[in-house]
């Protein structure tokens, strides 16, 4: 499948680019080093205010894919059993039943 779009930098050359920011070189001249004219070297340093963009990384409270995984899993399963899309798994509510029963018996309905 052909790629769609202008070809962006790759991880080195943004290295590279950022590197050479702050040996203070003119965006002409990273442009001309990578092969990239100076409009769009200028659309990646404004992109982020000029300054170098902070490594991305997971939250600690994110659930890994082993863990989404199992999940998907468990749901999967218990929709089998109910004979219920996986989808409507999650959001099915308690019966009304069980709904009175967990209320007990001071705030039950009359």
């Amino acid at each position: 499948m052909a790629h769609m779009g202008r070809p962006g930098l790759s991880a080195s050359q943004k290295a590279d680019l950022w590197q050479r920011g702050k040996q203070g070189q003119s965006l002409s001249e990273i442009g001309r080093a990578l092969g990239k004219h100076a409009g769009s070297i200028r659309g990646l340093v404004s992109s982020n205010g000029g300054f170098i963009p902070t490594v991305r990384s997971r939250s600690r409270w994110a659930l890994t894919l082993a863990e989404r995984e199992e999940i998907s899993r468990a749901l999967r399963q218990s929709s089998r059993s109910g004979k219920s899309p996986p989808n409507s798994v999650a959001r099915r509510r308690p019966s009304a039943e069980k709904s009175r029963a967990m209320e007990g018996p001071h705030l039950s309905r009359r």
